[in-house]
């Protein structure tokens, strides 16, 4: 994430590379740049290409909906709705990278 990444959602936000690990269940922890540490926790929920992003610290009790489509190293997440949560949309919509 670049500061042009973070430009709708405001200023503030850690720049770098965030990454997030997810369990077969749909948890999901999204940890800081640079960092072995968990930021947040979150769910993630899907039906068939879609996917719901459960609400984050920032924006509670709101969730997002996203559009997704794999490859064996990439998760590409395209927003349809951030239920009004810039920085969800700012953070997940985009390329995500399988590391290794």
């Amino acid at each position: 994430m670049r500061a042009r990444d973070w430009k709708l959602a405001g200023r503030g936000y850690p720049r770098g590379t965030w990454r997030f690990e997810i369990d077969a269940k749909g948890a999901v922890d999204v940890f800081l740049p640079h960092t072995d540490k968990v930021d947040f926790s979150t769910e993630f929920v899907v039906a068939r290409n879609r996917l719901t992003i459960e609400s984050i610290p920032v924006c509670p009790g709101t969730e997002g909906r996203y559009t997704w489509r794999a490859t064996a190293r990439d998760l590409t997440l395209t927003v349809v709705d951030d239920g009004g949560c810039a920085p969800r949309a700012a953070l997940f919509g985009g390329t995500w990278r399988r590391r290794g």
